[in-house]
């Protein structure tokens, strides 16, 4: 009987979205027990709410970061600084009110969608962009609150985090004219 049930939970996956089906709350066995089932994290309207508004800060930061990185490979050696404080001045005039508007949590999605698009980790961006000591000054200070700028994005193991993103992207796309 147990089974029985577990397939027909399985064959009511979507054949397009694996692994955000929902999900009954009870199963109940052979000997009449009940096992509660948890709800399917991948319904979170808080996260999906949360990564609609930090993507565009994401993907603005990969474009400019992009753009910064074509630009020191052309540059010498002397100028880059400049370039880099140059760089950080306009952004940080462009993002800091949706930065100080963000929460804890929204930043620490903020860190790991960078790295996604980016494909670097933050620690290795700002040790990359200003020096090995400052970044494990923010390191540390991020340490010191429970929060780490090594965090990388696996895809694997944000299975929801993914899908709303991919979500998200497949919307702007089909919208746009």
């Amino acid at each position: 009987m147990l089974a029985s049930i577990l397939l027909y939970v399985a064959l009511l996956t979507p054949p397009d979205t694996p692994k955000t089906y929902t999900l009954p709350r009870l199963l109940v066995d052979e000997q009449g027990v009940a096992y509660k089932i948890p709800k399917n994290p991948c319904d979170n309207i808080r996260l999906e709410r949360k990564i609609r508004k930090v993507l565009p800060v994401a993907k603005r930061a990969g474009e400019e970061l992009l753009s910064l990185n074509q630009q020191l490979a052309v540059l010498p050696e002397r100028e880059h600084k400049k370039l880099v404080s140059a760089t950080e001045q306009r952004l940080r005039i462009e993002f800091t009110k949706e930065l100080e508007e963000m929460t804890t949590s929204e930043g620490i999605l903020l860190v790991k969608l960078l790295d996604r698009e980016c494909g670097k980790n933050g620690y290795d961006i700002v040790k990359e962009l200003r020096s090995n000591f400052i970044a494990w000054g923010f390191q540390n200070v991020a340490r010191l609150f429970g929060q780490n700028l090594k965090d990388e994005w696996d895809p694997d193991k944000m299975i929801c985090e993914e899908f709303i993103i991919q979500k998200i992207e497949w919307e702007s796309k089909k919208n746009k004219p």
